[in-house]
């Protein structure tokens, strides 16, 4: 297996977690906000934006480990 046939599945998969993620937050906060009298098209507009809040969360925790595992992973003296 070649590494960038790894990326590719690793982005694959990725993206689908992501998606799997922000379509779920969004199907239950419709689902409750239109439940609770707000309109469709409010419902839709607090889902969206509480699935894309913790999609990027999600980016900066992921981020924050990657920076923090590189850093730790380095020599000293080696460029």
């Amino acid at each position: 297996m070649r590494a960038d046939d790894l990326v590719g599945a690793a982005r694959e998969l990725g993206a689908a977690l992501g998606i799997a993620v922000v379509g779920t937050v969004l199907s239950v906060r419709v689902a409750s906000g239109t439940g609770h009298g707000a309109t469709a098209v409010t419902a839709f507009t607090d889902g969206t934006a509480l699935g894309y809040r913790i999609a990027a969360g999600v980016v900066l925790v992921v981020g924050a480990a990657v920076v923090s595992g590189l850093r730790a992973g380095a020599r000293p003296g080696v460029t």
